[in-house]
């Protein structure tokens, strides 16, 4: 492994880094570089694999190769590419809101605001089977009036996925109507994360501003260490969380939401990095969810004796009490079996305050900041 000095913005991954070189064990910076040099159609976007008369190409340069078998030119292989990302991840907060939304229904638990709770709920079960009018409610006229003159305001998952899923398979669309098939989905996707944070913020409250430390260095030189990667319904981590500390159990995060009132769940480390924490053989158990959490994982959670979860295996009941209350069984079970294995937690912590609420935020406030120099940027 060559420059590891470069290979990652956090120094406290450094030392993992040659640790696991020493240690001949393969990270996602070896399987990177395995890779190279990446496909150059396949970064563009000009190649295709929808059917089985390809796998086909679009040659950006020469005058043959220009069309796929089916007569798919470069223009609609890269527009189909950006679809299939933005189905992904339209279908990734839709999962989420969903879970959440069978979770709060379904009473595992009691909301801080019924009202606003039922509300939400309701303006879900709109926006998933008749359409987003709701969910436009309290956006600029302007934009809204701009999303239905193009026929682009959502209208539900059955009318907007299954449809635009379609537009992968063939036929005569131009490439406008697929990028208009796309923003669509897009908007789907975006009204789904919107009410997602409103049904968060009437169960479990407006966060405030909370102070947490982060970094590999939080993580527990004694006791049991429980880490969730990814995103996984916040009752559940709620429950988790809860049953934790009722037994002093630590709990952080790694790729999922720092916070859920009241509990705070310390960042670790990054996407890029996530493999690192297992390393430190202070990990005794992984809750992870299915979205930004790299199959790698289940490969290192082997090679280090770390107990791995699923809350989305098939057969998953619907109790997320008892699910936590398993999951803190587990591990105490992992950490006993565990025991003799050395912990290698560096030093390295950072302070960070999150919490803040967009419903509280101050823009004119920020805005003179920024004209100051008191503020040097902001990032969304």
């Amino acid at each position: 492994m060559e420059y590891i000095q470069k290979k990652s913005a956090d120094s406290a991954v450094e030392q993992f880094l040659l640790k696991a070189a020493d240690q001949e064990v393969t990270l996602s910076w070896d399987r990177y570089e395995g890779q190279l040099p990446e496909c150059g159609f396949c970064e563009a976007g000009l190649s295709c694999r929808d059917c089985l008369q390809g796998p086909c190409i679009s040659h950006p340069f020469k005058d043959q190769n220009k069309m796929g078998v089916c007569g798919k030119d470069r223009d609609t292989l890269a527009v189909q590419s950006l679809l299939r990302l933005i189905l992904k991840g339209t279908m990734a907060n839709l999962d989420v809101l969903n879970d959440f939304t069978q979770a709060v229904s379904g009473g595992a638990i009691e909301p801080k605001d019924k009202k606003a709770a039922d509300r939400m709920l309701k303006s879900i079960q709109k926006l998933i089977h008749e359409g987003a009018s709701n969910g436009a409610a309290d956006l600029p006229k302007d934009m809204v009036e701009a999303w239905t003159a193009k026929n682009i305001m959502p209208e539900g998952i059955a009318t907007d996925l299954i449809k635009a899923s379609q537009k992968l398979e063939g036929g005569i669309s131009s490439v406008e109507e697929t990028l208009l098939w796309t923003l669509k989905c897009a908007l789907l996707g975006s009204f789904a994360q919107k009410m997602y944070a409103s049904l968060k913020r009437a169960v479990f409250g407006t966060p405030g501003p909370t102070k947490v430390e982060v970094g590999l260095g939080v993580l527990g030189k004694q006791g049991v260490n429980i880490l969730i990667y990814g995103r996984i319904s916040p009752v559940l981590k709620q429950q988790i969380a809860q049953k934790a500390a009722e037994k002093g159990i630590n709990v952080f995060g790694v790729c999922t939401d720092p916070m859920v009132p009241p509990y705070v769940f310390p960042p670790v480390t990054n996407y890029g990095s996530q493999e690192i924490p297992l390393m430190t053989g202070a990990v005794d158990l992984i809750v992870a969810g299915d979205q930004s959490v790299n199959p790698s994982i289940k490969m290192l959670a082997k090679e280090y004796n770390v107990k791995l979860v699923s809350p989305n295996s098939l057969g998953r009941g619907q109790d997320p009490a008892g699910f936590a209350g398993e999951i803190i069984r587990m591990a105490e079970e992992a950490n006993d079996l565990r025991r003799d294995i050395p912990r290698d937690i560096p030093e390295a912590r950072q302070t960070a305050l999150i919490g803040f609420s967009g419903l509280e935020i101050d823009v004119k406030k920020i805005a003179g900041a920024l004209d100051k120099g008191t503020l040097k940027g902001v990032c969304v």
